[in-house]
């Protein structure tokens, strides 16, 4: 992966041989260069900060299965 390339959703599993050895610089650069990001390959939007994640993740206005009152 070429140093100021953001890593496709690929790059982020073990087949990736850079993220096998140190996982953890390859998303602080993901973090710090575009913490969400939309991965063409794929299609996905990778979200890689914590704090957005839980925020996503506990915000039940975003899960159509979750209904309120």
């Amino acid at each position: 992966m070429a140093d100021d390339a953001l890593p496709t959703i690929l790059q982020l599993t073990p087949l990736d041989e850079d993220y096998r050895r140190d996982p953890a610089t390859v998303l602080s650069k993901l973090r710090s260069a575009c913490p969400v990001h939309h991965d063409a390959f794929s299609g996905a939007t990778l979200v890689s900060r914590y704090s957005d994640v839980r925020g996503l993740a506990t915000d039940l206005t975003l899960w159509d299965c979750c209904e309120m009152g």
